[in-house]
């Protein structure tokens, strides 16, 4: 396997964007009400700290996890330091090669 070295380029700006629209999406499930189950009388929920315990509760996680910017990381401390913070294992951190 063949490592590649993480740049900012065209690629990176639309992986930022990407992650941009996701970070939006969070903040959005922090503060859209919801619907109940008919279980509970299908109401809608308006009270915020209902609504963050539920997203906390089910994608928060899983989205979050999702934007850690672990090749942004790498970028930027190569612009300053001129080295990796991962060492000789940032290639690692790819789950797909071209």
């Amino acid at each position: 396997m063949a490592l590649l070295e993480t740049r900012f380029d065209t690629l990176f700006i639309v992986n930022w964007l990407v992650n941009l629209v996701f970070i939006c999406d969070m903040v959005f499930n922090f503060v859209l009400p919801y619907k109940e189950s008919s279980k509970k009388g299908g109401g809608t929920v308006k009270d915020h700290k209902k609504i963050a315990k539920r997203y906390f509760s089910s994608w928060f996680t899983i989205d979050l996890i999702s934007i850690l910017p672990f090749d942004s990381v790498e970028v930027f401390a190569k612009l300053s330091t001129g080295k990796s913070p991962f060492g000789s294992n940032a290639g690692t951190l790819q789950t797909i090669e071209p």
